[in-house]
């Protein structure tokens, strides 16, 4: 948000908490595959060599079947900076169609 001030002032919000405060209009809980998704985690979580024991982890499935672990996937790739996911075929087109589930593809040379 830029502030018209003398000099300008630009204040930066997470769209969570832009979201949650919206008050003209009040906005309703957003739903993921008609479920409302788990509390948003802000916090980023710090993590050393004892994360072997229980990296974040979700499963091929639950990727591929709806919203929701799209979300899921997302939130902990936000909290850890990483996320394994378990279960995927060993072939090109399933690597590709779970990559397609957060992006696009970019070919590079």
């Amino acid at each position: 948000m830029i502030w018209p001030t003398s000099p300008p002032h630009v204040s930066l919000y997470p769209w969570q908490w832009l979201r949650r405060n919206s008050y003209d209009p009040q906005l309703e809980p957003t739903t993921i595959a008609g479920v409302h998704p788990p509390q948003v985690v802000e916090d980023k979580i710090l993590w050393s060599a004892g994360i072997v024991k229980d990296p974040p982890t979700v499963a091929y499935e639950d990727v591929m079947k709806d919203e929701l672990g799209v979300y899921k996937w997302l939130q902990k790739i936000d909290q850890f900076g990483f996320c394994f996911v378990t279960g995927v075929p060993p072939t090109t087109e399933d690597t590709e169609a779970l990559i397609k589930r957060i992006n696009s593809i970019r070919h590079t040379q």
